[in-house]
């Protein structure tokens, strides 16, 4: 059946999903049962919660805004907040594509966090960061003059040099009153691939989004091996197959039928190439114009790198006199 309403774009497709799960218990741990950690693991604590909240659409000023706060109490009384960022197309088309950084020890990090901040992979990183400095920098609720924020030294071991903050009272605010005495904090991406990609025959693959160093959330191979099984995924496609949503009806049917492509096949995925730099053979041979045109490209950071990859290769593919 068709609904009155219609959300658009991925906090809309997120919305659809909450109205669809919402007062559904089993629905709502349904979901959380499908999330993949990137260590393999699943959270362990989903059979016992009895009630779930969603706080949608904050905002954590530097530290970015996550699509939705998921809160979720277990019958002992324990609390887990969950950050959910989605995205309409796949993760990897979703990520920043980072190269390891000499200066910091070959570590993958941004480059720049200059236009890439809303990258799925670093939006996962900042919330991830958000946390650690709260609990490094505890609030006082009873200033009105509290913040929250990251201190320098710490903002450069991610290559950023903003010293990030929550300055927000209302949000800050809010924050101790519902999410502050969680037992654990999650960070979690939905995305739209296919719900093979975090089936457990291909965990230990590179068609798993964490298993590729190069897009895995920017927060050091150290923190990374530490708290690696605090980041996961799971995929519209998934959340079909496992019955949380129904293509076929409820908000999600309208609102994907309007903005998801089917996700790609296991054959799709394979034929995607690792991104290239922009190195070849034949560079000795380009024109003037070739070499001015790719030192152009190179220096757009914002550019999409397969894009540059195409574009090189199309330099490569013309006929030499």
């Amino acid at each position: 059946m068709s609904r009155e309403i219609v959300f658009y774009g991925e906090k809309g497709i997120l919305n659809s999903i909450v109205l669809d799960i919402q007062g559904d218990i089993a629905k709502q741990k349904q979901f959380i049962r499908s999330i993949i950690l990137a260590d393999k693991s699943k959270l362990s604590w989903v059979d016992s919660v009895h009630t779930v909240k969603c706080f949608m659409a904050p905002s954590l000023d530097q530290f970015g805004n996550p699509d939705m706060i998921m809160e979720a109490v277990t019958t002992d009384g324990e609390k887990y907040v969950l950050f959910i960022v989605t995205t309409t197309a796949t993760y990897q088309n979703s990520a920043l594509i980072m190269n390891q950084l000499e200066e910091k020890d070959n570590q993958y990090l941004p480059k720049t966090y200059i236009n890439n901040s809303k990258k799925l992979n670093v939006q996962l990183s900042l919330l991830y960061r958000f946390v650690q400095a709260y609990k490094n920098n505890p609030l006082d609720v009873y200033d009105i003059n509290s913040i929250i924020v990251e201190e320098h030294e710490v903002s450069l071991t991610y290559n950023d040099s903003m010293e990030r903050k929550l300055e927000n009272w209302i949000m800050m605010d809010y924050w101790n009153e519902n999410f502050q005495d969680a037992k654990d904090y999650y960070y979690i991406a939905i995305t739209n691939d296919s719900k093979e990609v975090i089936d457990e025959k291909n965990a230990n693959s590179r068609l798993f989004p964490y298993n590729n160093f190069s897009t895995m959330p920017p927060i050091g191979s150290e923190r990374w091996e530490e708290d690696k099984g605090k980041f996961g995924i799971t995929t519209y496609d998934t959340l079909a197959h496992k019955n949380v949503i129904s293509k076929n009806n409820g908000y999600y049917k309208d609102t994907s039928d309007l903005m998801l492509l089917t996700p790609p096949t296991i054959a799709d995925y394979k034929k995607i190439k690792s991104p290239k730099a922009l190195v070849n053979i034949n560079t000795d041979r380009w024109t003037e114009n070739q070499k001015e045109l790719c030192g152009i490209i190179n220096e757009i950071k914002e550019l999409d790198e397969d894009f540059k990859a195409f574009i090189t290769n199309f330099m490569d593919s013309i006929e030499y006199s």
